[in-house]
């Protein structure tokens, strides 16, 4: 980066927090604007002011973030694969560490997965971030909430993106249902698995079938997940919101079954719910 911009960005970036928020307001605009016509190298320098900052304010990184989330938006299709996977890993990390602050949580974590969402926008770079994604994903310990989100916001807002990747995120979600005690993470995987659901139904409504003849495959692994719902969380939480998502989620994902398996799946609720 030319110095003169670098000098120019690095006081931006510095003065991204205000008291007032008019202020925050016109020096993200700034960013973005300086970032919409030189992304990579605004981003570049975005991203080593925050890893060179470690115990910088969260309202402060809050707002950083934003301004690269609002870069990514206009000028994702001028990122390479490199660059995306950078920002990916980054945003990752970004939605774990987010809970390290009470009070910017929400905002921290929220922005982070806008950054995610954009990112996959980049048709040739999408997959980069879905991987990243899914490998974060073990069938072998409860994901964080914070990457289930990311997960669901992609399927909600970029179906094309993240139905490729659906068998392979539902099959490693379904071995841990037993293990995810708490209110958060159930509710969160719930919600999670009806944007699942609807994304891979709003892409075969697009493809007039030509998606359904993969579904076959998946349909017994959406029949089990179906009946894990019904049978422990739908019926054994005592959290109103964890029963309402997990129901939601059974009628849109009983959608996704054949006959056979869709019959079975309803004599499997009913006897769990008798």
């Amino acid at each position: 980066m030319a110095s003169n911009l670098a000098q120019v960005v690095g006081t931006l970036l510095d003065a991204a927090s205000d008291e007032d928020e008019a202020v925050e307001e016109s020096v993200r605009q700034a960013l973005v604007s300086i970032g919409e016509a030189r992304p990579p190298a605004v981003l570049s320098a975005s991203l080593k002011y925050l890893e060179a900052s470690a115990k910088i304010d969260p309202r402060h990184r809050v707002q950083i973030l934003k301004a690269i989330q609002g870069i990514v938006d206009v000028a994702h299709n001028s990122l390479d694969v490199g660059q995306t996977g950078r920002l990916s890993t980054f945003a990752c990390e970004e939605l774990i560490n987010s809970t390290k602050s009470s009070k910017t949580v929400h905002e921290w974590e929220s922005t982070a997965c806008q950054i995610l969402v954009a990112l996959t926008r980049n048709r040739a770079c999408s997959n980069t971030v879905m991987e990243d994604l899914c490998g974060r994903v073990s069938s072998g310990e409860v994901p964080h909430h914070g990457v289930v989100l990311a997960l669901s916001e992609i399927a909600h807002k970029n179906s094309r993106a993240f139905v490729p990747f659906f068998s392979k995120v539902l099959s490693r979600l379904l071995p841990m249902f037993g293990a995810m005690q708490t209110v958060r993470i159930q509710s969160r995987v719930a919600q999670a698995l009806e944007s699942f659901s609807e994304a891979v139904l709003h892409e075969e409504s697009q493809s007039n079938g030509v998606v359904a003849s993969a579904f076959a495959s998946r349909s017994a692994t959406v029949a089990s997940a179906l009946n894990a719902l019904a049978s422990t969380w739908m019926i054994q939480s005592r959290d109103p919101v964890v029963r309402g998502s997990s129901a939601q989620a059974i009628g849109c994902m009983s959608r996704m079954v054949d006959d056979e398996q869709l019959d079975g799946a309803l004599a499997f609720v009913l006897g769990h719910t008798v």
